[in-house]
């Protein structure tokens, strides 16, 4: 007597199609969502800031070229008075989310890079990139001017 019998070798062969369409549907529609995160950022600097600010950016070779102006007035994010002193201000990190077919999050991506441009007090103009930590893992920076 076969293994497998006739139907049983039929039903097989329908459910391992049936998952395979449905793994394929699930890889071929896809949602992006697009949200993100209020980031802190606190500056550190021995020397007073008189003005500085701020933009996020995908690519590290993006921020380094916005960091070349050295000028304020060149990026979209303005710091606050208070975070000029020291304390804790708010960025929005965008972050994008496929999701699949089937509801399951496929991969989430967030904004790599910060650039702070800052005119400390002594008329000094300094420039900063830094990589962000996952939305998941920490929610602050401190960027060290000094």
């Amino acid at each position: 007597m076969p293994l497998l019998t006739r139907n049983r070798r039929v039903i097989l062969l329908i459910l391992v199609v049936g998952v395979g369409l449905l793994l394929l549907y699930d890889r071929t529609t896809t949602l992006l969502a697009s949200g993100g995160i209020n980031l802190l950022v606190r500056i550190r600097s021995e020397v007073p800031v008189r003005e500085a600010s701020t933009e996020v950016f995908w690519q590290r070779e993006r921020a380094e070229s916005a960091t070349e102006v050295r000028s304020p007035d060149a990026l979209r994010g303005v710091v606050s008075v208070s975070g000029l002193r020291g304390e804790p201000f708010e960025v929005w990190v965008p972050i994008d989310t496929r999701i699949s077919g089937l509801g399951l999050t496929n991969k989430q991506v967030q904004t790599n890079y910060l650039v702070l441009v800052a005119v400390l007090a002594d008329g000094r103009r300094v420039a900063k990139v830094v990589e962000l930590p996952e939305a998941n893992e920490s929610r602050e920076v401190t960027v060290r001017l000094d």
